[in-house]
């Protein structure tokens, strides 16, 4: 059937719901199982792929296929996919000799509205059931098959047999038969128009400056073209030596484009009534060396300017929890990654009742570390001097399900990938005291921190255009 949603204003968007009754077969697989050699043992021939594996966690998951698509667009896409997976939860049989996991993956654009080419195929918010998903907890292993309740018998064929090429799987050789790129190659520019961009920030800062805002963060889209196309499981393997500390990420709807990425920042994620977030919001580059690194890091801590960016979005997350016990630290602590070292202040916070991660999204996306404060004051301006939509950039990937718990993160320092190009997101939040020339290079950095994983074959394309 179909749910029409009606926004407050423009036009009406759809929400495609089923409920079909699915069958989840389970079996174990040899401990230590890479959950990336199940995208590796299909390929991208497979069309849906997704995997995910948190930066503060032992648990990893990959997954091909879709037994179950929910998609929704419009201000009410978070409440009607919520509906949509609950009533498909309820409606699912379990078989086979180990507990099924049930996840769907996916994630939801910066924007409600269904976005255009090259993201039209993601939709504004789009999750998956898949066909097969392969969960890791520490050591311990377990694939789960989906399929339609009245195919039971096929569903758990496809289970043994995955389990079994999974588990034939040579457990030292890598997750991909590419060698993976290389680290950025000397002289890789991404030679973005840093006067334009200045000029942008610039216009951006005076509004704040005016008293329109009090915080905008303002990017820009970025794209690099590539000798060929690169291997996306290849690239999530670079990214786990490339971006230690990161939340990893493939979101794959068809063989014709991933969304992959390495992402620092959380969301929000949900377990019963226990909420975690966090503000991440202040950058200072990585130094050469230990003194250098420390000196950085002292001079962002110090920092007024992102002190005052850090500060709105931990008020702006404590006043969209209103309601809920919070708690977070009183002042921020240094998040140091490969490249970069930000502000962090983890936040944490025990719900009412059972959540939803669904309806807390709703809650806190985009928060000022994204967006701005206020939050429509913000969106205006991005929607008027951002000249590229974001698509999913800025918006949110991670696994959800289906009874509330959940874990989303922030899509930064991540890379559409379509054919034989790149394309990236990064952003500069910007306050009163923002110097605009200085934001444009924050942003070059965050820029190459995203290509990094693919900067060498960038390089043998020749510079980006």
């Amino acid at each position: 059937m179909s749910i029409r949603l009606a926004p407050a204003t423009g036009p009406p968007y759809h929400c495609r719901v089923t409920a079909p009754a699915l069958v989840a077969h389970a079996v174990r697989l040899p401990q230590g199982c890479d959950p990336l050699a199940l995208l590796a043992l299909t390929g991208a021939a497979e069309g849906e792929r997704a995997f995910w594996s948190a930066f503060d966690s032992r648990v990893a998951m990959a997954a091909i296929g879709a037994a179950d698509v929910a998609s929704a667009a419009g201000p009410g896409r978070m409440a009607a996919i919520a509906r949509h997976i609950a009533a498909t939860r309820d409606r699912l049989m379990h078989a086979g000799d180990a507990p099924a996991d049930v996840r769907w993956l996916g994630g939801f654009a910066f924007a409600p509205a269904p976005p255009l080419d090259p993201w039209a195929a993601f939709g504004a918010a789009r999750f998956v059931l898949p066909e097969a998903l392969v969960v890791r907890r520490g050591t311990s292993a377990h694939l789960t098959a989906f399929g339609p309740a009245d195919q039971a018998g096929r569903v758990a064929a496809r289970a043994r047999a995955l389990a079994e090429q999974l588990a034939a799987w040579p457990r030292d050789e890598p997750a991909s038969t590419h060698a993976p790129p290389g680290p950025p190659a000397a002289g890789f520019d991404i030679a973005i128009d840093a006067d334009a961009l200045a000029s942008r920030l610039g216009e951006a800062v005076g509004a704040i400056r005016r008293g329109e805002a009090a915080k905008v963060v303002l990017g820009v889209t970025h794209e690099v073209p590539l000798v060929a196309a690169p291997d996306a499981v290849a690239l999530l393997s670079a990214m786990a030596s490339g971006a230690p500390g990161c939340t990893r990420f493939l979101v794959a709807p068809s063989a014709d484009g991933a969304l992959i990425g390495a992402t620092p920042e959380r969301l929000v994620a949900v377990a019963g009534r226990r909420l975690r977030t966090m503000a991440l919001a202040g950058t200072a580059p990585r130094g050469h060396d230990a003194r250098a690194d420390a000196a950085f890091g002292r001079a962002l801590l110090a920092s007024a300017k992102d002190r005052a960016e850090h500060a709105h979005v931990v008020t702006a997350i404590r006043e969209d929890l209103a309601g809920a016990d919070v708690a977070s630290g009183e002042l921020p602590r240094l998040r140091r990654l490969a490249t970069l070292q930000h502000l962090e202040t983890p936040i944490h916070a025990r719900l009412p009742a059972r959540g939803d991660v669904l309806a807390e999204a709703a809650r806190l996306h985009p928060t000022p570390a994204l967006g701005g404060r206020p939050r429509a004051t913000a969106l205006a301006l991005i929607d008027r001097l951002e000249t590229e939509s974001r698509g999913w950039f800025g918006g949110a990937v991670g696994w959800l399900d289906g009874r509330g718990d959940g874990d989303l993160a922030v899509v930064i320092r991540s890379l559409l990938l379509c054919g034989s190009t790149a394309t990236a997101f990064a952003g500069a939040g910007l306050v009163a005291d923002s110097d605009p020339v200085a934001e444009a290079h924050e942003i070059a950095l965050k820029l190459r921190a995203a290509f990094a994983p693919i900067a060498a074959l960038a390089a043998g394309a020749g510079q980006p255009a």
